[in-house]
């Protein structure tokens, strides 16, 4: 595993934003080394935003932390910001977790 990332996970919300709903806050859990691939990607018109929305599928692979990963998560690697969409455990012995995560850019 030769990345480092830094897991973030929701707490409670500070404010609203102008439509009424609440912004999501993220605090660190930690920074773990990780293998990241990126797998599909895929571009759709957004008529609310004139302009075309990009999202990215990534797999990343860590140790089996202390703490519980969960799909309300996300991610920060390299400037980027991946949200957590699934879990799995491949091997079921307690040592790696597979994040099955999506990067949405505008």
């Amino acid at each position: 595993m030769k990345h480092r990332v830094t897991l973030q996970k929701p707490s409670t919300p500070e404010g609203q934003d102008a439509g009424g709903a609440y912004t999501p806050v993220y605090v660190v859990v930690a920074t773990v080394w990780a293998e990241v691939r990126t797998l599909t990607g895929s571009e759709t018109p957004s008529t609310a935003l004139d302009t075309l929305v990009a999202a990215v599928i990534h797999r990343v692979q860590i140790r089996k932390p202390w703490f519980v990963v969960r799909p309300t998560w996300q991610l920060l690697w390299e400037g980027r910001t991946f949200n957590v969409m699934g879990v799995t455990e491949p091997d079921n012995r307690q040592r790696i977790l597979v994040l099955e995560c999506v990067e949405v850019m505008y």
